[in-house]
């Protein structure tokens, strides 16, 4: 039996960057989610995380995410999670694990003001 992932995520993107494939018509955007999460300390205060996810998208996600997403939008976003290997300037063999977008929702600009777009899903499946 084949096991497939899939993985989804309420957060925050930043760090937006739009690539051009160089072996492949494919046009690509890497980004950052900043998933915000907390606990309750022994002392009674409130301490609060943040995870920061390598991630990357493709297509037609990809072109949203350039075109409609800012900095700070608050995002619902699914996919699945890669092995990324290269080889460094030096020549060594190196591996990454990122997160590969295959849909995403815009739920909030960056000023946290509900998106109208927010029942419209944009997917590459």
């Amino acid at each position: 039996m084949q096991c497939k992932q899939h993985v989804e995520f309420i957060g925050y993107i930043s760090r937006i960057e739009k690539k051009e494939s160089r072996n492949s018509d494919a046009d690509f955007c890497t980004f950052t989610i900043t998933i915000l999460s907390g606990y309750k300390a022994k002392n009674g205060e409130y301490v609060n995380n943040k995870t920061y996810i390598n991630s990357v998208a493709f297509n037609g996600v990809a072109k949203y995410i350039t075109d409609k997403i800012a900095d700070g939008c608050g995002v619902a976003i699914e996919g699945e999670f890669n092995t990324n290997k290269y080889t460094d300037k030096d020549g060594n063999e190196k591996s990454n694990l990122q997160f590969v977008a295959k849909s995403i929702i815009k739920l909030v600009d960056g000023n946290n003001n509900f998106s109208e777009q927010a029942s419209k899903p944009v997917r590459d499946w």
